[in-house]
């Protein structure tokens, strides 16, 4: 399982970070290897995650939902990558069963943020794969 932890701090009160971190646009914006992105409701993003293999630049599809909101400290986001057609399209030679263009990760992505103070929040983001 594949895991990744990250904590910043903002110089604003929680209510302000809350509605921050509700922005769907500065959100993407914050993503590393985010690419590209595509806006299709409040809830929902889709978009191109690049990130390097090694000495391979990989490209993947992505699409991630906000799946809960806890004013105003916690949100919740389940995603999905589609590497498999990525890694399928860069294959030159395709043996049988070497990749499975529909292979799929799941992840999960949790924001929780505490008060510091009148004009300080702390935030700890954590990206696990699930599956």
């Amino acid at each position: 399982m594949i895991s990744f932890k990250d904590e910043m701090t903002f110089d604003l009160p929680i209510e302000r970070a809350w509605v921050y971190l509700n922005d769907k646009e500065m959100i993407a914006q914050c993503i590393p290897t985010l690419k590209e992105y595509k806006i299709i409701d409040d809830d929902k993003v889709e978009g191109i995650v690049k990130i390097v293999l090694g000495l391979i630049p990989v490209e993947s599809r992505v699409a991630m939902e906000v799946i809960e909101r806890i004013e105003p400290n916690t949100i919740r986001a389940k995603g999905i990558s589609y590497l498999g057609e990525t890694i399928a399209a860069q294959v030159k030679e395709v043996k049988p069963g070497a990749v499975n263009k529909e292979s799929i990760g799941i992840f999960t992505i949790t924001i929780e943020m505490k008060s510091d103070g009148p004009d300080k929040t702390h935030a700890t983001a954590l990206l696990e794969e699930i599956g």
